[in-house]
């Protein structure tokens, strides 16, 4: 499963920015755990970090016993985390009000090989192929429904670059992450390759998300 952003988000009051830094990208893979995921999403940037440096996102317990499916993504992750962005801001959800008139992004998660779409409301889906969220999502869709690109990596590289050509607030500086299975994983593949659009294909460069 292949997970990537590009680094334009909004930060609180100040409007869009480029967030070129890797401590706080859109995306991220939290491997303090006993098996790591990723993480990410577009929307309010503040909202995305208030997630990230939350210890209690995702715990080793619910990752080893396999909890982690869409219904355990409707509940109770899905409230979990708005309760974790309305306590960063210092909210409550007073009964009756919708959750999403207090979280300000859309979050994409992966674990295990496997990956989900969560919207501000608690919809959840499931990415059987390929999916897309935030405002380049369209132009990233039909690129990938339309590419015949066979390599995965590539692929979604080009869904973002395409999204970007199309979409003001999405920029061409894109980062990826790889999230293997619990299979793959312990047989000692890697497990982070963040790549560069601006690399030639025949590089085998390894480079940090902050020096692209």
């Amino acid at each position: 499963m292949y997970v990537a952003a590009d680094s334009r988000a909004t930060s609180g009051i100040s409007g869009k920015v480029f967030v070129l830094s890797e401590d706080s990208a859109k995306i991220w893979m939290r491997n303090d755990t006993i098996f790591p995921f990723i993480m990410g999403g577009c929307g309010k940037l503040s909202d995305l970090l208030a997630l990230r440096y939350c210890p209690d996102t995702m715990t080793n317990e619910e990752i080893q016993l396999g909890l982690v499916d869409t219904g355990y993504l409707v509940s109770p992750l899905h409230k979990r985390w708005t309760t974790i962005i309305n306590d960063y801001h210092g909210l409550s959800v007073p009964d009756g009000v919708p959750a999403d008139s207090f979280i300000g992004v859309q979050v994409a998660f992966a674990l295990n090989g496997e990956g989900w779409l969560c919207d501000p409301d608690g919809y959840v889906t499931k990415v059987d192929d390929y999916g897309a969220i935030g405002s380049g999502a369209d132009a990233a869709l039909s690129y990938l429904k339309l590419s015949t690109e066979t390599d995965p990596r590539k692929k979604i590289i080009g869904a973002v670059k395409a999204a970007s050509d199309d979409n003001a607030f999405v920029d061409d500086n894109v980062v990826v992450y790889v999230s293997l299975s619990i299979d793959e994983f312990m047989g000692g593949s890697e497990m982070v390759e963040p790549e560069s659009p601006k690399e030639e294909p025949t590089k085998k460069t390894r480079t940090r998300a902050k020096k692209q």
